[in-house]
C-alpha cells in the first residue's frame, strides 16, 4: 500500500503545522488533536479546493509566513517563532 501523493510541500506544511500551534485551544476541556494530523487533513484536503484556491493557497501561506518582515517589527518568520511569539503577533495584527 502506498502514500497519497502530498498537495503541499515540506515548507507549506511548516507554516500549516505552525498555524496550527496557534489556533489550537489549550486548556481544561480542549480537544486534543496531534498536529501531525491536522497537517495531514490540511494536506489532503487542499486537491478538493477550488482550482483557484488551490493556487493561491500556498500563496497565502507564503504571506503568513513572511508577513511579519512587512507588517510587525519582527525579523523572524512566522513558523520559527510559531511557539510563543506568534499568538501575541496574531492578536495584534490589524
Amino acid at each position: 500500500m502506498t502514500a497519497a501523493p502530498r498537495a503541499l510541500g515540506p515548507w507549506s506544511r511548516r507554516v500549516v503545522r505552525a498555524l496550527a500551534e496557534v489556533v489550537l485551544p489549550d486548556g481544561d476541556g480542549a480537544p486534543n488533536v496531534p498536529l501531525d494530523e491536522i497537517v495531514a487533513f490540511a494536506d489532503s484536503f487542499v486537491p478538493y479546493l477550488p482550482r483557484l484556491l488551490r493556487l493561491l493557497f500556498p500563496i497565502g501561506l507564503m504571506m503568513l509566513e513572511l508577513g511579519a518582515f512587512l507588517i510587525g517589527p519582527s525579523l523572524v518568520p512566522f513558523s520559527a517563532g510559531a511557539s510563543a511569539a506568534s499568538p501575541r503577533s496574531i492578536r495584534t495584527l490589524p
